[in-house]
């Protein structure tokens, strides 16, 4: 058999097992929802964690494929040689696709992947006083996490992220990208 009859015998089968499982609509699919959240940013060549706060609205489009909108604020700081250099106010709206393993249980592992726009003022402190900037970023985003149905309307999720975007006033202070690393703890309401 060659390799593209051999392909081809591969996604066919992919398909036929999988396609049903992605179709479907279990009972703990909760339905559209909306929701609130907090994080915990790690950011890089920050100096510390971040807390920021959110909003969002999530719904399956399948039993095990969903879709979720999220709007939030956070504020930032970078340091070098032990002092603050520039401080950063962002306002992330994204968009993710989520990916759902065992969905017809109350604990439900995923992935997510996104991309999302992005405002981000800047303002530069002692040497870097003449850097102040405002700009709308692309950011793409990508975890992990776990949904857990609480009750017939309510779910509770966590998960951990990683978002990246090309800021020129964070890379003209640090020389990299705004990135970070963010725990995140949710619980929405599904009508």
């Amino acid at each position: 058999m060659s390799q593209n009859r051999l392909l081809r015998a591969l996604l066919l089968v992919a398909t036929l097992v999988v396609a049903p499982r992605l179709l479907s609509q279990p009972f703990s699919d909760p339905g559209p929802g909306i929701g609130l959240f907090g994080t915990s940013s790690s950011w890089t060549d920050g100096p510390s964690a971040s807390v920021s706060v959110g909003v969002f609205g999530s719904t399956r489009v399948t039993g095990a494929l969903g879709v979720e909108v999220a709007a939030s604020v956070f504020r930032t700081s970078y340091e070098r040689d032990g002092a603050k250099v520039l401080g950063v106010t962002g306002v992330p709206l994204t968009v993710g696709g989520l990916l759902y393993f065992f969905p017809e249980r109350r604990v439900q592992p995923y992935v997510v992947l996104g991309i999302g726009l992005l405002w981000l003022r800047s303002r530069g402190e002692g040497p870097f006083a003449a850097v102040s900037d405002s700009e709308f970023l692309l950011a793409v985003l990508g975890g992990a996490g776990v949904e857990v149905r609480v009750a017939k309307r309510f779910t509770a999720h966590l998960d951990a992220r990683f978002s990246s975007a090309d800021s020129k006033a964070v890379s003209e202070v640090t020389g990299s990208r705004a990135e970070a690393l963010t725990a995140r703890l949710g619980a929405s309401w599904h009508f």
